[in-house]
């Protein structure tokens, strides 16, 4: 399916090659203040001079300290075309506290901290590059420490009465319910030690305990053991295959299950929760490949694949590929473009295999192959390519690309002004999020009930009270608690020469209640105890 006329010009203009631009202030810039960022960052289509050099000098008060951060850098891979270098001192001849930075790099992979009062930032161009997108680092001058020797300052815990105690102390919840349990409480650091002060004990010898909860236990509650077997859900659909060791061929995929109810008492444990199995990851078609085949005499394009329309991949996964590594390059200013589109949510997943838009004698003057987020006022996912061998795409880490609304991924190609460039190949998957389970729903129950009277009026007796289940709990929910509670009462022994009488049990058969003997009806008084 074709995409009628596209944003050729728009994608065109965002690889095309202006005139280059000298970027750097005009003479090194020195920066004193606290702590700031620096950011370069190029407009679409703009080059920087070739034999450019900035500096950005950050200088301290004596005693200070220098600190260099880089948040983002996209530069050309090749540390030989640009670079950049951090130099400990003033000016370019100090020494290099961090190797050449080049390619693309995320925040805080790049740190350095001077060994003096000073450092300097320096960006060399020795050649042109369709890559060099720019850079942003921040700094901070760290003002001279103090050499205050500061011993290990420990905190207390709160009293029995719970008063008192520094902030962040507290008493532990008590190990038993009744018999007599343990609590515990670990006495904070106040002031951490500096400049060599007495360290601070370990956490254990900063810990105090007490009996908490020392009463009797109410005798065991009659029922069930509330054993229960582990319960599990159903498993999720088999995720993506994911190669192994190459961009294709043998992979591994897997599926998951969540517990919807927790093991209890002595029943059976959960089973396990993820499965793997293996799978293949389709490859390229090898018909270009073939030794046998006698080689192309025309470049290689897709039918619709470019200009003046683009293709609109409609499978989840796919390679999109041009032209052929082992065939003729293409005409100059050719223009191709693959849209892939995802729906809310998803994960749009490339890995180039190999991009070529020149001849090495024109590398990197007007051709390039890259990747836009978007269509229609497409916006590019850098770094774009002029050329990408095959064993440099295999370190590559995959492009994704998400978003919270339906959205297209433009894959584009140009071949430069000279003509000459092998085309591209890139790998593409669309992953759809998994629909997330629903939220937990945790047991409520009643207030407990009144307690009852005792079941005997001398001797050993006991009293109860009971709770119901309002919400029974649903999966992935706390269990409900236990619906029934006991405790004894304090009753005479019993005479030697009497049976105690249970108190009565009513029966909903009126001729079993009138022919109940007198000795079994009970007494119309009842003294407070048996209340």
């Amino acid at each position: 399916e074709m995409r009628g006329a596209w944003a050729l010009a728009a994608l065109a203009a965002a690889l095309a090659v202006a005139t280059a631009k000298n970027v750097c202030p005009s003479s090194p810039e020195v920066l004193s203040e606290p702590f700031g960022e620096v950011t370069m960052e190029l407009e679409m289509g703009e080059l920087m001079d070739v034999g450019l050099q900035c500096q950005w000098r950050i200088q301290g008060a004596p005693g200070s300290e220098v600190h260099v951060s880089f948040n983002w850098v996209v530069l050309d891979s090749r540390c030989e075309v640009t670079h950049l270098v951090v130099l400990d001192g003033e000016g370019a001849a100090g020494p290099m506290l961090t190797e050449r930075i080049c390619g693309t790099k995320g925040k805080d992979q790049v740190v350095a901290v001077s060994t003096g009062s000073s450092a300097t930032v320096v960006l060399e161009v020795d050649e042109k590059s369709v890559s060099n997108e720019g850079f942003e680092f921040r700094y901070e001058i760290q003002a001279p420490t103090n050499n205050t020797v500061v011993d290990c300052e420990v905190g207390s815990c709160p009293s029995p009465g719970g008063g008192g105690g520094s902030p962040g102390a507290y008493w532990s919840l008590c190990s038993r319910e009744c018999g007599g349990g343990v609590q515990q409480c670990t006495r904070p650091i106040i002031v951490e030690p500096e400049n060599g002060g007495m360290d601070c004990p370990d956490a254990q010898d900063r810990t105090e305990e007490r009996v908490c909860n020392d009463f009797a236990c109410p005798s065991p509650t009659p029922g069930p053991s509330g054993d229960a077997d582990c319960q599990v859900g159903p498993w999720s659909e088999w995720g993506r295959c994911e190669p192994l060791f190459a961009a294709c061929g043998a992979g591994s995929r897997s599926r998951s299950r969540n517990v919807t109810q927790e093991a209890r008492g002595a029943g059976a444990d959960c089973p396990s929760l993820l499965e793997e199995e293996d799978c293949t990851v389709p490859c390229p078609s090898d018909d270009d490949d073939n030794d046998d085949a006698a080689p192309a005499e025309e470049f290689n394009i897709p039918d619709g694949a470019c200009e003046p329309q683009a293709v609109e991949m409609l499978a989840r996964s796919g390679v999109i590929r041009v032209g052929d590594l082992a065939g003729p390059g293409a005409p100059p200013g050719l223009r191709c473009a693959w849209v892939v589109g995802a729906p809310a949510g998803a994960t749009v997943e490339l890995r180039w295999l190999w991009a070529s838009a020149e001849t090495p004698a024109h590398e990197c003057d007007d051709g390039a192959a890259a990747i836009f987020k978007g269509f229609e006022g497409a916006v590019l996912v850098p770094p774009a390519y002029c050329s990408l061998s095959e064993s440099d795409a295999r370190t590559l880490p995959a492009v994704r690309i998400t978003n919270s609304t339906d959205f297209d991924v433009t894959v584009a190609f140009m071949s430069g002004s000279a003509g000459g460039g092998k085309g591209l190949a890139i790998n593409y998957t669309v992953v759809t999020p998994q629909p997330s389970p629903g939220p937990a729903v945790d047991c409520v129950v009643s207030a407990w009930s009144n307690w009852s009277v005792c079941n005997s009026t001398c001797g050993a007796s006991f009293r109860e009270r009971h709770r119901a289940v309002i919400t029974p709990s649903g999966p992935g929910g706390a269990p409900c608690p236990d619906l029934v509670e006991t405790m004894p009462c304090d009753k005479p022994p019993c005479a030697a020469s009497a049976t105690p009488k249970p108190q009565p049990s009513f029966s909903p058969d009126p001729a079993a209640s009138a022919s109940a003997s007198p000795d079994a009806m009970p007494s119309v008084s009842a003294s407070p105890d048996a209340m």
